[in-house]
């Protein structure tokens, strides 16, 4: 896990976090004023975005992430090379990258799991982008829950 700003990432990293910023705009949230925007890249190159949307119950809300999966899901995508988000507060800039939920860590390294490009690298950025976290979907989620460690009801 590696902290750089944007102009250190790679062209490829660049286009990726740009279109998250830009899929930020598409958010949501009139309690929270917490705005998450989502942007993956398919094994194919193409880019799919989402906007976390946040409602009065909580179990109502949507994270960008997985709008970001869904997209591509409905466009028969499903294997993926990379992630970015970034994250504003009512238009003000928040000045640390805030890593995924707890549901969605899980959900991207699911996705992670099906893919034959390992590992999912993942970008999580501040909202001017001078701080972004460069990582795997394994840095952030060490112990993730396994489906093969289901066993039988016997």
């Amino acid at each position: 896990m590696t902290e750089k700003r944007l102009e250190a990432l790679e062209p490829e990293q660049q286009e990726l976090l740009n279109a998250a910023e830009k899929a930020m705009e598409r958010g949501w949230n009139p309690r929270s004023n917490f705005v998450v925007g989502a942007a993956i890249r398919g094994k194919s190159g193409k880019i799919y975005t989402g906007a976390n949307v946040t409602l009065s119950t909580t179990g109502m809300t949507a994270c960008a992430e997985v709008a970001a999966f869904l997209a591509a899901n409905m466009a028969g995508e499903r294997e993926f090379t990379a992630i970015a988000t970034i994250v504003r507060n009512d238009g003000m800039s928040v000045d640390a990258p805030s890593g995924p939920c707890g549901r969605c860590r899980q959900i991207i390294f699911e996705f992670s799991q099906m893919a034959s490009v390992e590992p999912m690298l993942t970008l999580y950025s501040n909202t001017d982008k001078s701080r972004v976290i460069v990582a795997t979907i394994e840095d952030y989620l060490p112990s993730p829950f396994l489906s093969g460690r289901l066993r039988e009801k016997r």
